[in-house]
């Protein structure tokens, strides 16, 4: 990356580069980490300077997360849940760590309005064999959709609680996760003593297989798509 190679050159030996971990990817971490190394450059990830000179730093966005369901959603929620599950297990992992928000709002059956015209909200979740966490801003999900959401097993939680229950997880137990969605400083909660496995999201691959009834929706959707492009050329 530009930026990287503009820092292994610039930098000078003995100097310490710092970057906020908890925004930082956990591939990216390790290429800037390999490049500063080999010039003699320390990299440090546990502080965001930012927060010193930003006081009208915006909060996390507060937009209610609400349920997209039938016929919309034609696979349910427990059924993905599954689906995670088995591929967890096929890796030998108990726990799966989830950040990235198309991955949430598929799996969950859950949209929200956090991204400017993209349906999703900024959470993490902790997925294991028979429970599973979402960590999201506090007021973000309403009462019944969390008691929709507790009859298939997942408990809503603080946004803030994400990294103590990565550092909460049992000795001798293994954690799945996708090192390029995942932020290093999340990582480094994780205790020496679990196993982590890296792979790709295994939601990434579920997602790309549509069932008869989700192409049925991209075709109808491509169809008022067209329309609007037609209406706009006209």
């Amino acid at each position: 990356a530009p930026h990287i190679d503009w820092l292994a050159q610039n930098v000078s030996t003995g100097a310490t580069v710092g970057v906020d971990g908890a925004v930082l990817g956990v591939a990216a971490a390790r290429a800037l980490s390999d490049a500063l190394k080999a010039r003699g450059v320390k990299l440090r990830t546990d502080l965001d300077l930012l927060d010193s000179v930003w006081p009208q730093r915006p909060s996390l966005p507060t937009a209610a997360v609400y349920e997209h369901v039938a016929p919309h959603a034609s696979v349910s929620r427990a059924d993905k849940l599954d689906q995670i599950r088995r591929a967890m297990q096929e890796k030998g992992a108990q726990w799966h760590f989830i950040s990235t928000l198309d991955d949430l709002a598929w799996l969950l059956n859950l949209r929200g309005a956090d991204v400017n015209y993209n349906p999703v909200f900024v959470a993490h979740a902790l997925i294991g064999l028979d429970r599973a966490s979402l960590f999201v801003v506090d007021g973000k999900v309403p009462a019944q959709l969390a008691e929709s959401l507790a009859r298939d097993g997942i408990k809503v939680e603080s946004y803030a609680k994400a990294a103590d229950a990565l550092a909460a997880l049992p000795n001798g137990q293994t954690l799945l996760i996708d090192p390029r969605r995942i932020t290093f400083g999340l990582l480094q909660s994780v205790p020496a003593s679990v196993a982590i496995v890296e792979s790709v999201n295994p939601s990434t691959f579920f997602k790309s297989r549509k069932t008869d009834a989700e192409a049925a929706h991209v075709r109808a959707t491509m169809e008022q798509d067209g329309a609007a492009l037609a209406e706009f050329f006209a």
